[in-house]
């Protein structure tokens, strides 16, 4: 049994889904899959029910949590108070923060890089799980110290494939309602009068940029997704209002971390 296998399990507990998980985790899902069907058969127990509304523990999996919970805390803990000088830092940052500006530290041998929501990378943060994280929102926690990563220009996007007429396109957002390009969007719907337009929620931004690609839609994403999607084009008239990124890292924290775009 290996540790990933473990955080794989919590993962899928976490999220009720092995798709969620994997994208949380940077893996395909399938390798997910596969390594908590490992895990089952190597510990003789059924896990989780599979059914239509996601993964849900069986009695042996609520059973096999505690244990897991407990070995991760330990773990944890231990990583804090007896590897202080360990090689690399645990830099957390949301779906499209690492798409767009994390690519060349997964790279680089001094960081590990995870991608989670916005409520898990702070929790993760403040049980000294993350050494970092990257977040579209400004939080008011006296915990926390706070540095302006950088400022995003946000447009509204659609295919060099598609002749777009504007107000007869669909438009694509994502689910977590915390998301701050989904905030921007039903904003903008809202003071233009356009709450009339067909809205798609997906959960991941592969899954959102996949659909923006090979469909009549839009979606409003920052301007460094069309210099890694050449198949993008953005409305040159749609600026709108720019999303701060911020990082944060417990005031209590040794290290200090700068992070360069």
């Amino acid at each position: 049994m290996e540790i990933n296998d473990l955080k794989i399990f919590e993962s899928i507990v976490r999220f009720n889904s092995t798709i969620k998980a994997a994208d949380s985790l940077g893996y395909v899902q399938s390798n997910i899959s596969k390594r908590l069907t490992k895990l089952e058969e190597e510990l003789g127990k059924t896990l989780f029910y599979r059914t239509n509304k996601g993964m849900v523990l069986t009695e042996d999996g609520e059973q096999f949590l505690r244990y897991v919970d407990t070995l991760l805390a330990t773990i944890s803990d231990m990583e804090t108070n007896f590897l202080g000088n360990k090689s690399k830092i645990r830099l957390g940052a949301t779906q499209t923060i690492t798409k767009n500006y994390l690519r060349q530290y997964f790279f680089n041998n001094e960081w590990l890089i995870f991608t989670d929501t916005a409520m898990n990378l702070l929790e993760q943060l403040k049980s000294q799980k993350l050494d970092m994280v990257l977040l579209n929102k400004k939080i008011a926690d006296t915990e926390l110290k706070e540095t302006e990563f950088t400022e995003e220009s946000i447009f509204w996007l659609y295919s060099k494939e598609i002749q777009p007429s504007f107000h007869q396109q669909t438009v694509l957002i994502n689910r977590d309602k915390e998301c701050p390009y989904r905030k921007a969007t039903l904003a903008y719907l809202e003071e233009h009068h356009l709450t009339d337009m067909p809205i798609i929620e997906v959960d991941t931004l592969d899954v959102l940029l996949d659909m923006l690609q090979e469909h009549d839609a839009i979606a409003i994403l920052p301007k460094e997704t069309v210099r890694l999607n050449a198949s993008l084009k953005i409305f040159e008239t749609s600026l709108l209002p720019p999303v701060k990124i911020y990082s944060y890292q417990l005031k209590s924290s040794e290290i200090n971390l700068t992070l360069e775009r």
